[in-house]
């Protein structure tokens, strides 16, 4: 063999090789990831608590990561319109001590990050369980648990549908209720890893049918 047939040799092997590392797809996650990085969205809330409290809500948001674990949550209509949390090792955000919309919407972002932060490689046919935060009463949230499964994975991008339920306890206008929360989630992810979309809609009956119902739904997309 001469020193020309082995380096086309080499030459073809590289070639194979090389679009193998190209198309190795990023870790999936909810951004922010890494320090500076300014993760813009919009969210579209709609809920029905009680049969005369229908709410309409949307806002664009923003999480920067500064430093390790710190996050700036910005807001253009979500009262206060900054907010500045810890970010936990798990990637979840603490929630403020006191509410607002802008806290309520970290609940949220805090659900996203649960249901995906399983994710193994190679993402394909895989399925996990997590709990997720759900409002169970205007103003009182509940973890339920959710079965997790990966439904399309090509191209480096991914898709996640979170679905669950538990009974739980609503507490409206100075009386309780017993109830049957059921939850969905889906989550879509680009080829860069990061969140493109998601919606979350969770349904809320109480018990033998006495009492108010209460649903609400949300959507987000990365802008």
């Amino acid at each position: 063999m001469n020193r020309n047939t082995l380096g086309l040799r080499f030459a073809a092997g590289l070639a194979i090789a090389l679009p193998t590392l190209a198309t190795a797809s990023p870790q999936l996650g909810v951004q922010p990831r890494s320090a500076g990085e300014h993760a813009a969205f919009t969210f579209a809330f709609e809920g029905k608590f009680g049969p005369a409290n229908h709410e309409f809500f949307d806002d664009n948001i923003a999480f920067r990561l500064d430093g390790a674990d710190a996050v700036t949550v910005t807001g253009e209509r979500s009262k206060p319109y900054t907010l500045i949390v810890k970010r936990g090792g798990d990637g979840q955000l603490e929630i403020p001590q006191t509410p607002s919309q802008l806290g309520d919407l970290i609940y949220d972002y805090n659900a996203l990050v649960k249901v995906a932060a399983q994710i193994p490689k190679p993402v394909a046919a895989a399925a996990w369980t997590t709990e997720i935060p759900v409002r169970v009463s205007p103003d009182t949230w509940d973890d339920v648990p959710v079965a997790v499964k990966v439904v399309a994975d090509a191209d480096g991008s991914a898709s996640l549908d979170a679905a669950g339920t538990k009974e739980s306890t609503l507490f409206y206008k100075g009386f309780t209720f017993p109830i049957d929360v059921s939850v969905h989630v889906t989550e879509t992810f680009g080829s860069s890893g990061r969140l493109d979309s998601a919606t979350f809609n969770a349904d809320e009956l109480t018990q033998g049918g006495m009492g108010p119902k209460i649903s609400y739904n949300w959507k987000i997309a990365a802008r």
